[in-house]
């Protein structure tokens, strides 16, 4: 769930919620400051962007961390619902506790904009 300039023009902010079915499954729940990027994708409702923010996991064991991404979301307005849109994003982690560690995250999902 996010919301459009919540912290200045072009600077969402995103809830995250969602399970990790590699490495160590359970839920994932985070927040994340997006900058969108100027990108040329010709006329296509495609948003380029950039963030990042703290998360946690829970269910296959505590983790905290904070994560860097960068994504691009088409926007589902040619089938009449601009708030909603499809993304993909990549980006590294770095996990705090139960230890020190590197990770790296890849999401394909849906969110609905406010």
């Amino acid at each position: 769930v996010g919301a459009t300039d919540a912290l200045g023009a072009g600077i969402d902010v995103r809830g995250n919620l969602g399970y990790s079915y590699l490495f160590s499954s359970g839920f994932y729940l985070g927040a994340n400051a997006i900058i969108h990027l100027d990108v040329d994708v010709s006329d296509a409702p495609i948003d380029v962007y950039a963030g990042g923010g703290p998360f946690i996991t829970v269910g296959g064991g505590f983790g905290l961390g904070i994560e860097a991404l960068i994504g691009a979301e088409y926007r589902l307005s040619s089938v009449d619902l601009p708030q909603a849109g499809i993304f993909f994003e990549i980006g590294p982690d770095l996990y705090l506790a139960p230890s020190l560690s590197f990770g790296f995250t890849g999401r394909l999902g849906f969110n609905y904009h406010f």
